[in-house]
């Protein structure tokens, strides 16, 4: 029913290279710039809080019978009659409508995100970058990550 669509990508021209604390504000401006340009920055700008929505996480979806039974349940709970099955085929399609849109947004923030990620590690020092990803264990999200190689500068903050 439902399914990721192939060949969604963005393409970032590699900006300034990241190879010494010198060059920290060209690389974050050029990189900040980049983020605007597809509209991702405020998952990035390290110099805001981690926030819920920090990780892509794909949307959860609710097969026919998940669905069915779930709007069973609440009907009994609320003690109303259990909806027919003409109103569950309704409320399926509308399901199906809003978890084609979920999955879209998804898609989108991901190659988003990909290309974030191919950016800075084409214009970050190899060993800046294996560092940073070290730096804080398990997955990171792209904030955490760019916080993590401004970390390794000590870099002075910079305005916005």
């Amino acid at each position: 029913m439902f399914s990721i669509q192939e060949g969604i990508s963005y393409y970032l021209p590699p900006g300034p290279r990241l190879d010494s604390s010198e060059q920290w504000l060209d690389w974050f401006f050029a990189l900040r710039t980049q983020a605007l340009s597809i509209g991702i920055w405020d998952k990035i700008d390290p110099y805001e809080p981690d926030k819920d929505d920090g990780e892509l996480v794909f949307p959860e979806l609710e097969n026919y019978e998940q669905f069915r039974d779930r709007l069973m349940e609440e009907a009994r709970e609320a003690n109303k009659p259990a909806p027919t099955t003409t109103d569950i085929m309704i409320a399926v399609g509308v399901q199906s409508t809003n978890a084609e849109i979920q999955l879209s947004i998804y898609e989108h923030r991901a190659a988003k995100e990909r290309a974030i990620r191919v950016l800075i590690m084409e214009t970050v020092r190899r060993s800046i970058y294996e560092a940073a990803i070290l730096s804080h264990p398990g997955s990171q999200t792209l904030r955490q990550h760019v916080k993590s190689i401004q970390n390794m500068y000590h870099a002075v903050p910079t305005c916005r």
